[in-house]
């Protein structure tokens, strides 16, 4: 019987880790997406940098006159994005009023929920971030020759 309940503990903390790790990764990896969906471009930024360091074995002059040009080109999407989202937002809710206009009345309430679901989701914080302070910093740069 002994021998039986430290199988079970054992495995208790095996299958707690797990759980823990997997929320973790859960956590790290949609905060990774969402920095790049919304535009964080020191992100953006720094793993560009470290492709093209990987890819083309830059030396560090290089990436030194690499790294304003791929800076330019992150706020110049970062830019084209912000410029973007209200026409996004625009297509989606006369979207929603065609789809209504299609739908029994009785599922209009439902539209309409979608709709806003999908607006704050535009809106909020990334996930693993809490508000009111600073998103983590970014990964360091690629190695120095």
């Amino acid at each position: 019987m002994k021998r039986w309940k430290m199988w079970a503990a054992i495995s208790a903390v095996f299958l707690s880790g797990a759980i823990i790790g997997a929320v973790a990764a859960s956590l790290f990896i949609g905060h990774r997406i969402e920095s790049v969906i919304r535009g964080e471009q020191d992100f953006i930024v720094t793993m560009t940098l470290r492709r093209l360091d990987t890819t083309l074995d830059l030396t560090r002059e290089e990436r030194e006159k690499i790294a304003p040009i791929v800076k330019d080109a992150a706020r110049k999407m970062h830019d084209l994005r912000r410029e973007q989202r209200p026409k996004v937002t625009a297509i989606v809710e006369d979207a929603a009023e065609k789809i209504k206009k299609v739908l029994p009345p009785e599922k209009s309430a439902a539209v309409d929920d979608f709709v806003k679901k999908f607006k704050q989701h535009k809106l909020r914080p990334p996930r693993g971030h809490l508000p009111g302070l600073p998103p983590p910093p970014p990964p360091p740069l690629p190695r120095e020759e």
